[in-house]
């Protein structure tokens, strides 16, 4: 069965882009949010990583998954 991992890639420490009222972090996290039910529907096993982890324990929390 098909899996996968999603990731807005920012955190709210490092929220990547500004330009008017958004920031990329924002509208990452949104953006994924809407994705994994669409993916659910499909039949893929999703995972969200947690939004509040910086990049290296993202990476490693990742790895942890078994997912490869």
């Amino acid at each position: 069965m098909p899996r996968a991992i999603i990731s807005s890639g920012h955190t709210s420490k490092d929220p990547g882009s500004q330009a008017n009222d958004l920031n990329e972090f924002e509208l990452a996290r949104k953006i994924a949010k809407a994705t994994l039910p669409f993916l659910r529907q499909h039949g893929i096993i999703t995972l969200s990583v947690p939004a509040d982890l910086d990049l290296i324990k993202r990476i490693d929390w990742i790895n942890k998954t078994g997912y490869d």
